[in-house]
């Protein structure tokens, strides 16, 4: 033999381990007894939505907050400034209930509970409200904070959607075990 050369055994090439038992190269536990099925019904769309929302979120509370920073030094507020700490009061509620909605969202999703993932779902109303108040009846509206806030809204809405169609895959599947 060459010294670049491997010796192969050749009790492995011609006689594969236990060839006469199917799945030999299963694990023990894989072959013994009953054999359950796994039935895997959390969405991978709705997870992708809900990680990538973790960061956009993120992203769109920090600019939100600095966009109102530049609207109370440069803009004229009414009111001796009681509706611009309104307005940021309402920023910080957003940033605790989707940060609730996102974490119910994960835990019903990879979890498949419905009670959790319809949580998210409600939580999603006041998210959607909000939205709706910062893209259309807020003081001023800067043309940044429509995109931004268009672009959450979207992504709530599609994941309000998915998350129902999980709660129903969820209760499809229920009932039908049940039978």
């Amino acid at each position: 033999m060459n010294s670049g050369e491997q010796s192969i055994p050749t009790s492995s090439v011609n006689n594969p381990p236990d060839s006469k038992r199917p799945n030999a190269l299963l694990p023990q536990s894989l072959n013994a007894g009953k054999r359950k099925l796994v039935v895997d019904l959390s969405s991978l769309p709705l997870q992708i939505l809900l990680h990538l929302n973790v960061y956009f979120f993120g992203f769109y509370w920090i600019c939100e907050l600095l966009l109102y920073v530049y609207k109370g030094i440069i803009l004229p507020y009414p009111d001796n400034g009681g509706t611009l700490t309104t307005e940021i009061v309402l920023l910080a509620f957003l940033g605790i209930i989707e940060t609730f909605r996102i974490f119910f969202g994960y835990k019903g999703n990879l979890g498949e509970r419905k009670q959790t993932l319809t949580w998210s779902v409600v939580l999603a109303i006041p998210i959607l409200v909000s939205q709706f108040y910062l893209i259309f009846w807020q003081t001023y509206i800067l043309r940044i904070e429509v995109i931004l806030c268009g672009i959450l809204l979207v992504m709530v809405i599609l994941e309000v959607i998915l998350s129902f169609a999980c709660i129903w895959s969820f209760q499809r599947h229920e009932s039908f075990i049940r039978r």
